[in-house]
């Protein structure tokens, strides 16, 4: 699975900031090999270039902001939002100058609190997420960070209900049920639904997740939404009523590296479930995810014949699948006019127990110069 050569993948948006973040000042990120530069326009807006002074190839990410233009530390050109130069210091009576003194602009966006990019013209919306909007919700910033894995791991590893019983045996995994029970899947126009209860512990600190204080054990009743290629968002509903919806954005950073950008939503409050101890339980539980995935050594491969599969793999299964179709252009996700409603497809089971191996995402403005 070559991200950086197969073209279609710069075609999706991608998560590579909390918006509050652009206050501190230009902040350097890279997604597909690409290295980027964000910053906040004189509104607050969100804007993206690629890192580089077309002037003499400084890091546009090592300058600053003057008004919600971006400046050059190396001789202080300033460029607006839209790419242009607006100020050369050392000329200073000229204030036009030809196109190629612009930088090289890409898509940006922000929502739900989040910048959002595109490398190449979009061929599907910004994901329809919770929003955390609401008297009964809030919103939860947990983490933004590089991860030396995958991003397609990830992903497989938030869709496999039987790694929490050893992963996270030291957070919530049920190590007397390691015979989990195999999801539900669905394929969406957006990806794929896959659903199922899970016996989980209940530790004294994870009772903030839950809402139950009583029982060392509990049912997770989950909906896992995977909005293809690289996001994920687990709604975990627990007999308290208290429901826990993770967004996981794994960014490609490059073939094996991802920034993991990730928030909470739920339907508590700050007096019923400090935000810190929220964050603290699901760093316990990112950290053993990440010690795992990182450990690992062969490339990652979507190829169902690069592993070995069972029955509860069903919904790592068919992510490979979706992304098989993805690189080879024909899975039913992929448009161009962005006008797409949710529907059901079919999926394929597998055929053993063993084997080998939105609309309103329009309303959001784009920005992008040539």
């Amino acid at each position: 699975m070559d991200l950086l050569t197969e073209p279609i993948w710069r075609r999706f948006w991608y998560a590579v900031a909390f918006v509050e973040d652009l206050a501190q000042g230009p902040l350097a990120r890279t997604v597909l090999g690409t290295q980027l530069v964000i910053w906040a326009g004189p509104n607050g807006e969100a804007c993206a270039a690629i890192d580089n002074c077309p002037h003499r190839d400084a890091r546009l990410s090592q300058g600053w902001t003057c008004e919600g233009r971006i400046v050059c530390p190396y001789h202080g050109w300033e460029y607006g939002m839209d790419g242009r130069v607006e100020i050369v210091p050392q000329t200073p009576d000229l204030h036009s100058f030809p196109s190629r003194f612009s930088l090289d602009t890409v898509f940006v966006s922000a929502r739900y609190g989040v910048v959002w990019i595109c490398l190449d013209e979009p061929i599907r919306p910004i994901p329809e997420l919770p929003d955390g909007s609401g008297d009964e919700w809030r919103t939860i910033r947990e983490f933004d960070e590089e991860w030396a894995t995958a991003a397609a791991r990830l992903m497989e590893n938030s869709f496999d209900p039987a790694h929490t019983v050893f992963v996270h045996r030291a957070t919530f995994g049920d190590t007397a049920r390691p015979d989990v029970d195999v999801p539900s899947v669905e394929r969406t126009s957006y990806g794929m639904i896959a659903k199922n209860d899970l016996s989980v512990a209940n530790p004294e600190n994870g009772r903030v997740i839950t809402g139950e204080s009583d029982n060392d054990l509990t049912i997770r009743s989950t909906i896992t939404e995977f909005h293809a290629p690289f996001l994920r968002m687990l709604s975990s509903t627990y007999p308290s009523g208290k429901i826990h919806q993770i967004i996981t954005a794994a960014t490609p950073v490059d073939n094996n590296r991802l920034r993991l950008i990730q928030w909470a939503v739920r339907n508590d409050t700050e007096k019923d479930a400090p935000a810190a101890d929220i964050v603290a339980f699901d760093r316990r539980v990112t950290w053993e995810d990440q010690a795992l995935l990182e450990g690992i050594w062969k490339p990652y491969s979507e190829e169902l014949t690069a592993n070995v599969h069972i029955k509860v793999d069903r919904p790592t299964v068919e992510i490979r699948r979706i992304y098989i179709e993805i690189r080879e252009g024909n899975w039913p996700g992929l448009v161009d006019d962005l006008k797409v409603e949710p529907k059901l497809l079919e999926v394929a089971p597998l055929n053993s127990s063993a084997g080998s191996g939105g609309d309103a995402n329009l309303k959001v403005s784009l920005s992008r110069v040539n």
